[in-house]
């Protein structure tokens, strides 16, 4: 479990977070929404330790980690893509699995590439291939380091539907033995991944539309 324990962050005048609390199960998938610039991104990457609240706590499972623990347990997917443009899929996995100590596997990683349906593209550089195959490639080197919490910032957006739905499969499986935590704004991802859904804000159209189609939610 991830507690948040009054947590508070502000940039310069703005306040994003005053004091917040919440807990977030272990396992299955956790899903953040909101209006855009409410401050969704900015609590995955407290989370995920890239920066680090004003004031409160984060717990995982009722201890604070230090950022080698964070680094060791916890893979971060940005919205942002994490790639090296001109290297193939194959030399971008093989560079980040150098800057990590413990890794998954060859076979493991043929898995994933099958999964995602991009093992016929693994000598393509990253430049030349479509933008769901690169979301599909960020996913993948977020993979690497065996995360018991894998935190993604809006891992779809911008795709094609069967890319989509491809990434969405994946994630669903791993949440099976993985703690998921992600954003999306997309309606689609908001019915499929119901495990937890967390609103954050006080948009009318989010809490209406949850309402309306009957799915439970935690306001934060």
């Amino acid at each position: 479990m991830i507690t948040l324990q009054q947590l508070t962050k502000r940039y310069r005048k703005k306040e994003v977070y005053d004091a917040i609390s919440l807990e977030i199960p272990a396992g299955g998938m956790t899903l953040f929404i909101g209006q855009n610039g409410i401050g969704k991104s900015t609590l995955l990457k407290m989370i995920a330790g890239i920066e680090q609240p004003d004031a409160g706590v984060i717990l995982y499972d009722g201890a604070q980690w230090t950022a080698s623990e964070r680094k060791k347990h916890i893979g971060y997917v940005p919205q942002e893509m994490a790639l090296w443009e001109h290297m193939t899929i194959d030399e971008n996995i093989k560079f980040f699995k150098g800057l990590l100590k413990d890794t998954i596997g060859d076979e493991r990683i043929t898995y994933y590439l099958e999964k995602l349906a991009i093992a016929h593209e693994r000598q393509t550089i990253v430049k030349k291939l479509s933008g769901g195959t690169q979301r599909k490639v960020n996913l993948l080197i977020g993979l690497l380091a065996k995360p018991t919490i894998l935190i993604l910032d809006e891992p779809t957006v911008g795709i094609d539907l069967k890319s989509r739905t491809e990434i969405q499969q994946v994630l669903r499986e791993l949440s099976a033995t993985c703690t998921v935590l992600l954003t999306t704004h997309l309606v689609d991802e908001i019915e499929a991944f119901t495990d937890n859904i967390v609103l954050i804000g006080d948009d009318a159209f989010y809490r209406q539309l949850l309402e309306d189609k009957h799915i439970a939610y935690t306001k934060l």
